[in-house]
């Protein structure tokens, strides 16, 4: 099956961004019935992931809720947005989880303190 929904690869991706970071990963997924590329797929997971989704069910309604906000950022060509079996093979299979955290932590090392600092919502220190 040919990829239809596949995104320009390393379009919208300026360098030292988080996107050009997960261009890096190597796609363990079997070639064929691929629809939807690697690194958009791992930016809307780390998204959905950091508003507290955990499940891929979860993930899956998170980002279909915002997929027109989604598709608008990340300049997705997406005809539909990924369904939860998607989710699930790409958390099992569909990348080297050594290799993501090696290139996240390279992003992670990159930014400066301003970028990289933290601050409490609920009043806390």
């Amino acid at each position: 099956m040919e990829c239809t929904t596949k995104a320009d690869p390393g379009q919208g991706y300026e360098e030292g961004s988080l996107g050009a970071a997960y261009l890096g990963l190597k796609d363990q997924r079997a070639k064929r019935g691929i629809r939807y590329a690697l690194a958009p797929l791992l930016i809307v997971m780390t998204l959905a992931k950091l508003c507290g989704e955990d499940e891929p069910k979860a993930l899956g309604e998170w980002v279909s809720l915002r997929s027109v906000m989604v598709k608008a950022l990340l300049k997705l060509h997406w005809k539909r947005m990924p369904h939860a079996s998607t989710y699930r093979r790409v958390m099992q299979q569909g990348v080297d989880v050594t290799q993501l955290e090696e290139e996240a932590g390279k992003y992670l090392s990159t930014m400066s303190p301003a970028a990289s600092e933290q601050l409490s919502l609920d009043g806390k220190t």
